[in-house]
């Protein structure tokens, strides 16, 4: 019985881990990002990632 316990804490552990943005994923991202770096009907425009994350705090909103 309590081996089933210890289970299903971990399954909630694993869970919570792979849901939270950035936790448990070695995700590098860059402070700023070229968007439309090869276009050519407009010039590149410079990004500011860092600060978008500081602002929205969610990835999922714009990367589905």
């Amino acid at each position: 019985m309590r081996n089933k316990g210890f289970w299903f804490v971990g399954v909630i552990v694993f869970l919570w881990v792979a849901t939270v943005p950035g936790t448990g994923r070695a995700i590098s991202v860059p402070d700023t990002i070229q968007l439309n770096s090869p276009g050519k009907l407009y010039e590149p425009v410079s990004f500011n990632h860092a600060k978008h994350i500081l602002l929205t705090k969610e990835c999922s909103y714009c990367h589905h």
